[in-house]
């Protein structure tokens, strides 16, 4: 643990250590300097609190003092209190012979000593002789002098075959190209040419780093003006050295490159390994592998578009072996390699697969390169969305840098419950729409492979998800620049068939036109996408959200992440416990599921066989257990839900979830229906009813038909009931008197008239009265209206729209009583429509108004109802919270209780 370079480890360590443990371990090898300082200052403590004991630890004083002076010159502290307290100063030994000379030795004058210089290879040192020779900055050493050490070292440096060694060279290198830049410091060059000659003369002779050094010359090179100067003949002749060598070089290389891939094809499989071998070393010993690995590159790929595969294995083998960053000396050729498309179809070929080599170069590629390659590849691979890419090996390759093991090294083994996967590919914007594309275009190629079915397409969408969310992480600009770019591919569609009909998603993928197969594709991510992050629902325009809605085909093999909150919300709706709290509790689901329903009907619609289950069993019950046991509040709460699925519950695709909802409800009618207290109920399911009829009539008044004897005689025990005279005037009954034999659809036609719209329920007619009288009533006489209203919009809720902007100024009355009814109303309208409500709109602009107020009762009375307002505005649940936070923390109003009641609602909606 001493030896450790974690400071802790040390620290507890050395805890309780006895003097002679310390003893001991300053006389061990490997100790890092730091822990050995820790050492020392321990000894130093031991020796004043107890001197004998450290005194009796040492054997040998000299060879501990002798100890002591060699840590200090490793570069450890401490210990001078150890070696002063024990004596343990090294014996001075006298003279052989002391000879007196009889003179006393003077001290050396202060002025005449001389500042010990730093290193010419240090960098502030290299700067400031440059800066002096170049710039006439100020100097204190020999300039000459320095210069030349300066040449010594250089020259050194440029003889030496590493790289790393290099600092002198790459400092001045650096220097020059930040300052060349500017004409006068060319001009300065001009003017000490015995300096700048003899300085560039060397360093150009530098094999590495041609390339900077080349632009640099260029760059020099067009500042100065007289090309017959000695600086600019020396910057030409090293361009032309290595424009020649460069051009030779190519042709070399492409000329062994040509030859080596006749000699590979040639030689057959038994010599083949050996000949490999010979070709490497012979490039080896020219210490230039370009051109075999070119080679095998090339023939690679030549072998596997013939379909060729014998020499596959030796020759990746070999590539692994020469090119360990597999992508290095010929980025193009060998990006074409991990990366290109298929160009014939292998699928009819036994047993044989389109480089089936990829995965292991690939696996190479994101273990065994450096973060700097990894980083190339992506730019290069994400600049833009390249038919002739792979999209398939392109996406396998960034969804294996996500989980490269080199990333996790050192991490937690167990993932808490709410980690979110890191964003680690930090990609942009555009990066992450050519993301899109390439998912897309995979979907298209899919559709293309066996099995031939519409549904490969969207799972390979499906399978590539995971991917686009790690790389949107929470950023909301980039999911909105997301969600515009596959509404832009979906418009394509309609530009290039304005007069066609709408493809439908039923259609098979096979049979639509290329053009238009990843416009429909787009329209299927964008649906995948709000699956999976429902918010992207706000960016959707209006457009596009009826084909948002009518999908549900989809919807079978697909999984949103709605699904489990509708499930647990819904689940535990249905439960129905007989508890004192559970009417509060069942308040609390209702909000919650209709917030759902109302905001993601689509997805809410998923459950409805659901939904259907959880209403059967109940109505054969007595109805006062039926009631007491919460059964009638669940059939209303249901029947609320469903009223704000309309009209996408109306649909074919949902036929029988919504039967089998229906028929729980005529069982309901048909065991208690001459309740009186079902009144209400049977309203509100006539209605729902009637828009069903208004919505599909043909289909609707076949379904009621079943149910027509039944409906009679709650026509008969409600007479009064205006909505269900007006259906019944839609439905003919059948031939059949005895009511409890239902008509079958199957049985032969049935008689269908005509289907009546339901007329909107008319006006109270001292309404108009009651809304000009809350503005214009003093505030002692608005109460008996606002009760009047409340009377009502209790049968009527969505009265109240028309006069929301009147009721959100109720709420910041100063009179108790008016400002509670205000509340009232305003959440009576809320849960009723609890829609997305907008920004500017004025029930969030009343609230958050509330919340800023200078009058406490006002204050108190919002957040007596902040759970209520935050539920309902979900959508703005973050900026409630936080004027409330701080309205907690600049006032002395407490907020803590409410602000925890309000998250603890919503964490309802996870299960928690």
């Amino acid at each position: 643990m001493i030896r450790s370079t974690v400071s802790r480890l040390v620290d507890a360590a050395l805890i309780n250590l006895e003097p002679s443990q310390l003893v001991l371990f300053i006389q061990s090898f490997g100790i890092p300097v730091s822990s050995m300082s820790k050492l020392l200052c321990m000894l130093d403590s031991a020796v004043t609190v107890d001197q004998t004991s450290v005194g009796e630890a040492v054997l040998d004083k000299c060879y501990m003092a002798q100890l002591v002076e060699v840590q200090h010159r490793r570069g450890a502290t401490g210990g001078n209190t150890f070696v002063q307290v024990l004596q343990l100063q090294e014996p001075k030994l006298p003279d052989d012979i002391i000879i007196d000379t009889g003179l006393t030795r003077q001290p050396f004058p202060e002025k005449l000593l001389i500042t010990a210089k730093p290193p010419i290879t240090d960098t502030n040192s290299v700067v400031s002789l440059m800066n002096s020779i170049f710039l006439n900055a100020k100097y204190e050493f020999d300039v000459d002098k320095d210069f030349g050490n300066l040449l010594k070292n250089l020259g050194e440096e440029i003889h030496n075959n590493y790289i790393s060694t290099k600092k002198t060279l790459k400092v001045l290198t650096e220097y020059f190209i930040s300052n060349v830049t500017s004409s006068d410091f060319v001009v300065r060059l001009l003017v000490n040419e015995g300096y700048s000659c003899t300085l560039f003369r060397l360093i150009l002779s530098n094999k590495y780093n041609t390339t900077e050094l080349s632009d640099l010359a260029r760059n020099m090179l067009n500042k100065i003006a007289d090309k017959k100067c000695s600086l600019a003949v020396i910057l030409t002749n090293f361009l032309r050295k290595q424009q020649k060598l460069t051009r030779v070089g190519k042709d070399l290389n492409d000329e062994f490159s040509k030859d080596t891939i006749d000699v590979l094809k040639k030689t057959d499989l038994v010599s083949l390994e050996r000949t490999t071998k010979t070709l490497v070393e012979k490039s080896l010993e020219r210490s230039d592998n370009v051109g075999i690995v070119n080679a095998m590159c090339k023939l690679l790929l030549t072998d596997v578009e013939s379909n060729k595969f014998e020499r596959t294995g030796l020759l990746v083998d070999w590539i692994a072996e020469l090119e360990m960053e597999i992508i290095g000396t010929l980025p193009d050729l060998q990006m074409e390699l991990l990366f290109s498309k298929n160009p014939v179809k292998l699928s009819n070929v036994p047993g044989q697969h389109w480089m089936s080599f990829r995965p292991y170069l690939l696996t190479l590629l994101t273990h065994r390169v450096s973060w700097r390659a990894l980083h190339a590849c992506v730019l290069r691979l994400l600049a833009e969305c390249l038919t002739k890419y792979d999209p398939s090996a392109v996406l396998d390759f960034l969804w294996a840098l996500t989980c490269n093991p080199k990333l996790w090294q050192g991490r937690d083994k167990f993932t808490p419950k709410n980690y979110k996967p890191e964003n680690v590919l930090q990609l942009s914007n555009q990066q992450i729409i050519v993301l899109v594309d390439y998912i897309l275009e995979e979907a298209c190629q899919a559709n293309d492979m066996p099995p031939y079915n519409d549904k490969n397409s969207v799972h390979k969408i499906e399978q590539r998800l995971p991917l686009l969310l790690q790389a949107l992480g929470d950023r909301t600009d980039i999911m909105s620049y997301v969600v515009r770019h596959l509404v832009a591919t979906m418009a394509i569609r309609e530009e290039t068939d304005m007069d066609s009909q709408v493809i439908n998603l039923d259609d098979s993928l096979s049979d639509v036109a290329p053009e238009k197969h990843r416009s429909v594709l787009a329209q299927e991510f964008l649906i995948l996408l709000y699956m999976r992050i429902p918010k992207v629902i706000h960016y959707i325009p209006d457009s596009e959200m009826k084909n948002m809605e009518n999908v549900s085909k989809i919807t079978e093999y697909s999984t949103s992440i709605i699904d489990k909150i509708t499930h647990s919300l819904l689940t535990a709706l249905a439960s129905t416990p007989r508890s004192k709290d559970w009417p509060r509790k069942s308040q609390e689901f209702e909000l919650l599921t209709r917030k759902m329903a109302a905001v993601h009907p689509s997805l809410v619609l998923r459950q409805l066989p659901m939904i259907a289950a959880s209403l059967k069993g109940r109505t054969h019950l007595d109805f006062n257990v039926f009631k007491s046991r919460n059964h009638l509040n669940l059939f209303v709460q249901i029947l609320g839900i469903v009223e704000l699925l309309q009209p996408a519950v109306f649909e074919e695709d949902y036929r029988s979830g919504l039967e089998g909802v229906l028929m729980a409800y005529f069982f309901l009618f048909r065991y208690h229906g001459y309740v009186k207290e079902l009144h209400s109920i049977l309203g509100k399911f006539v209605s729902l009813l009637q828009a069903y009829v208004s919505y599909d009539a043909p289909r609707a008044l076949k379904y009621l038909q079943r149910h027509a004897h039944l409906l009679n005689d709650l026509h008969l025990t409600y007479s009064n009931l205006r909505p269900l005279r007006v259906l019944m005037s839609s439905i003919s009954l059948p031939k059949e008197e005895n009511p409890l034999i239902e008509t079958s659809l199957d049985s032969g036609e049935v008689l269908v008239a005509v289907a009546r719209a339901p007329s909107p329920e008319p006006v109270p007619p001292n309404w108009y009265n009651l809304v000009q009288g809350i503005t214009r009533l003093e505030i002692d006489e608005l109460p008996n209206v606002l009760q009047e209203i409340d009377h009502i919009s209790n049968r009527r809720p969505m009265i109240l729209e028309s006069i929301i902007e009147q009721v959100c100024s109720l709420i910041l009355s100063p009179a108790s009583n008016v400002r509670q009814l205000g509340h009232v109303l305003l959440l009576r309208y809320l849960r009723h429509n609890p829609a997305s409500v907008d920004a500017s709109s004025p029930v969030l602009a009343a609230v958050l108004q509330s919340l800023e107020t200078t009058n406490a009762d006002v204050i108190n009375s919002i957040l007596e109802k902040l759970p209520d307002y935050v539920i309902c505005l979900q959508e703005h649940a973050i900026r409630i919270l936080e004027k409330a936070f701080l309205l907690g923390v600049k006032s002395n109003i407490s907020t803590t209780a409410n602000i925890s009641k309000a998250i603890a609602v919503l964490n309802i909606q996870s299960g928690c």
